[in-house]
C-alpha cells in the first residue's frame, strides 16, 4: 500500500512539473511576441535576443558562453561584440537600411553593450536611443513577469527620420487629437490648467482609447500640457491596476507626453509620477475613460 501511495506521489508530481513546464514554455513564447509588439510600435524595426530568465540576466549571459560583462580584450569580448553586431545587422536589414559605415557600425555596437550591461546589471528593463545621420538607433531590455518568475529579452531597433515623423506628433497638433496606433481616435477638449509659472501646474493626465473587441479597449495615457514644458519632463512613471503585470511602467520617452498603451476591459484610477529636467517631480491621477 505505501509503494502504490509513493508511485501515486510520483506520478502527480511528474505531471505537475510537466504542466508547469508547458505552462512556462507557452508564457515565453506569449511574453516574447508581447515584447516585439511593444519594442516595434512607432515605426521601429527590432531585432531580439534571446529571452534571458532572471538567473541568467543576474550573470550577464546574453547567449551561450557570451557574457556582457566580459573582459577587455579577450575572447569573450569578441563574442560578445559579433554578438551585437548580428542583432545589429538583424535590425538593419528589417528596417531596410543598408547605409551603415564601419564607423557607425562600431559606435552601434558599442552602445549596444554599454546599455545592455547597465540593465543587465539591475537586472531592469529600459532603453536608451542614438541618432545617426537620419536614422535613430535603439538598444534595451524588455521584462516580463509571470508567476514562474520573469524573463528579460535584449533587443536593438532602428527607424527612419521619415518613420519618426510620422510617428510624432508636431507640436501644433496636441497629443490628445490622437495616439498614432488609434485607427479612430476620440476628439477631446484641448484644456490646459495654470501654465503661468511652475511647468507641472500646467499638466494633465488623461487618455484616450479605441474599441478593440468584445469588451477589449486599447487605451493609450499621456500627460498633456504646452510643448515647450512638456519637452522639460525627463521620465513619467504610470501606476496601473494591481492586475496588470507589471503594474509599474515607464512612459515612451522619445515622444511628447510620455504616452504608455495597453489593453484591458475595465477602466480605473490610475497614476502618474512626472520627472521634470531639474528633478522635481509630482503625481497625477486619472480615472480612465473608454468613451
Amino acid at each position: 500500500m505505501k509503494r502504490t501511495h509513493w508511485m501515486l506521489a510520483a506520478v502527480s508530481l511528474l505531471l505537475f512539473f510537466g504542466l508547469a513546464a508547458a505552462d512556462w514554455a507557452a508564457a515565453q513564447g506569449r511574453w516574447r511576441q508581447e515584447a516585439e509588439r511593444d519594442v516595434e510600435e512607432e515605426g521601429w524595426r527590432a531585432a531580439h535576443s534571446a529571452e534571458l530568465t532572471e538567473q541568467e540576466a543576474g550573470r550577464g549571459e546574453v547567449a551561450p558562453g557570451i557574457s556582457i560583462f566580459a573582459g577587455r580584450g579577450t575572447m569573450e569580448m569578441m563574442r560578445l561584440h559579433d554578438w551585437a553586431n548580428a542583432l545589429i545587422q538583424q535590425a538593419a536589414e528589417a528596417a531596410g537600411s543598408s547605409r551603415f559605415s564601419q564607423e557607425e557600425q562600431f559606435q552601434t555596437m558599442r552602445f549596444t553593450v554599454r546599455t545592455v550591461r547597465e540593465l543587465l546589471r539591475g537586472p531592469r528593463s529600459g532603453s536608451g536611443t542614438l541618432d545617426l545621420n537620419g536614422l535613430k538607433f535603439k538598444a534595451g531590455v524588455l521584462e516580463r513577469r509571470g508567476r514562474f518568475g520573469r524573463l528579460f529579452v535584449p533587443y536593438v531597433a532602428l527607424r527612419s527620420a521619415a518613420a519618426q515623423k510620422d510617428w510624432r506628433r508636431q507640436d501644433s497638433v496636441p497629443w490628445q487629437q490622437a495616439p498614432p496606433s488609434s485607427a479612430a481616435p476620440q476628439q477631446q477638449e484641448q484644456f490646459f490648467p495654470d501654465a503661468s509659472a511652475d511647468p507641472l501646474n500646467a499638466f494633465r493626465l488623461t487618455n484616450t482609447a479605441r474599441q478593440i473587441s468584445g469588451d477589449r479597449w486599447e487605451w493609450t495615457a499621456f500627460i498633456d500640457g504646452p510643448a515647450p514644458f512638456l519637452r522639460r519632463i525627463s521620465s513619467v512613471t504610470y501606476h496601473l491596476h494591481s492586475t496588470f503585470n507589471p503594474s509599474r511602467r515607464q512612459g515612451d520617452s522619445s515622444r511628447l507626453g510620455h504616452p504608455l498603451t495597453a489593453v484591458g476591459w475595465g477602466v480605473f484610477l490610475l497614476r502618474a509620477d512626472v520627472t521634470l529636467d531639474d528633478g522635481t517631480r509630482r503625481s497625477y491621477e486619472h480615472t480612465l475613460q473608454f468613451q
